[in-house]
């Protein structure tokens, strides 16, 4: 990942929160003169796909996801075997390492305003390992007991599955199994919740075809919000008023741009036309930036 020097100490608050992720992966240079202290701009590869957590499946989809979705935890900006939290505020584990009961933060809220709750994880969960949606992701969510013979039709009663609502605030996902880096999984945006409240108004819930998130109306729970999607030119995320943690989101808006190709992208980044490029050509790596 490229970066405009101007542009980063602009983001450091934003970095504690999930987007760092993107921001902090792949190669780094820079350059001077971003065009706001406001607004980053970054290329962004492909034309995203989807921006719904459950079908996203490229990395154009997850660098706008990652900013405008959070999970029960997220990336720090000191690397990323480390773990920070996101959604859950804290959470245990039992001595077999299959049981993770995460407490949730207490002030959480989609950007429509309506709650977000542990019941909300149940609701996304079943969602996205529900045959009916024929979710991309649903492989990401294996770990949890019965996960694969819920998603398979081998099993169907979702209450079975490793996934519950302790209380409010409580939930309790339990494991097939010990498995390594669980919590380094949760990172994937599969794992992320959904406002299945807004996406019932769209149509129905494990319908693949329900475009609930390609709108500019998208709600979300994440620093940022979807402000417009032109497609094939941009994508504009501005600040979520309603994420628990607003007050320390300094970048007020975040333009992504798609490129047909790197040199393109990079020619862009080079005219001072993005803060932030993806990547350089092939040929031209190990060279400086003017």
């Amino acid at each position: 990942m490229i970066g405009s020097g101007k542009a980063r100490p602009v983001i450091n608050a934003f970095l504690s929160v999930a987007f760092s992720f993107f921001l902090l992966a792949g190669v780094s240079c820079s350059r001077s003169g971003a065009q706001s202290e406001s607004t980053l701009r970054i290329g962004n590869g492909a034309e995203p796909r989807s921006l719904d957590p459950h079908q996203a499946n490229s990395m154009s989809d997850s660098h706008i996801i990652t900013a405008l979705f959070e999970g029960l935890v997220s990336q720090p900006p000191d690397g990323d075997s480390e773990i920070a939290p996101g959604v859950a505020e804290s959470w245990t584990v039992d001595d077999s390492q299959t049981r993770f009961v995460f407490k949730l933060r207490q002030n959480l809220a989609w950007s429509d305003g309506a709650k977000l709750n542990a019941r909300v994880f149940v609701e996304s969960y079943e969602r996205v390992l529900n045959p009916a949606l024929g979710a991309q992701n649903a492989e990401y969510l294996y770990d949890l007991k019965n996960a694969r013979q819920y998603h398979t039709g081998a099993l169907d009663d979702f209450s079975q599955v490793g996934v519950s609502a302790l209380s409010e605030y409580e939930l309790v996902l339990e494991l097939a199994h010990p498995t390594p880096y669980f919590l380094q999984k949760l990172k994937n945006w599969a794992w992320f919740p959904v406002p299945t409240h807004f996406i019932a108004t769209k149509g129905a819930l494990h319908d693949m075809a329900n475009a609930w998130a390609n709108g500019n109306d998208c709600v979300s729970n994440g620093p940022y919000q979807l402000n417009d999607w032109q497609r094939n030119q941009r994508v504009i995320l501005t600040r979520n008023p309603n994420y628990w943690d607003a007050t320390a989101i300094q970048l007020e808006q975040i333009e992504f741009y798609p490129f047909e190709n790197t040199q393109s992208e990079h020619r862009a980044f080079l005219a001072g036309q993005l803060d932030v490029t993806e990547e350089i050509p092939a040929d031209l790596k190990g060279e400086s930036i003017p």
